[in-house]
């Protein structure tokens, strides 16, 4: 099996590298989920913008039926 000495070094390896990798893949995670939000809210304004135009575009087909 491996004597009691690298079994420990082989952990603390182990959890050094899963720290390192946390610490770069947490601010990925941030960035993503900012630009994420930023474009929820750029399609709830383009969707505003689409239903506004919308409603004129019937609003001058119903005056151009009349």
């Amino acid at each position: 099996m491996g004597n009691k000495s690298s079994d420990t070094w082989g952990y603390v390896i182990i959890i050094i590298v899963l720290a390192i990798l946390f610490i770069l893949i947490l601010p990925v995670i941030g960035i993503m989920y900012m630009d994420i939000h930023q474009e929820r809210i750029l399609m709830a304004a383009d969707l505003k913008r689409i239903e506004k135009l919308k409603k004129e575009l019937e609003t001058q087909r119903d005056k151009s039926n009349q």
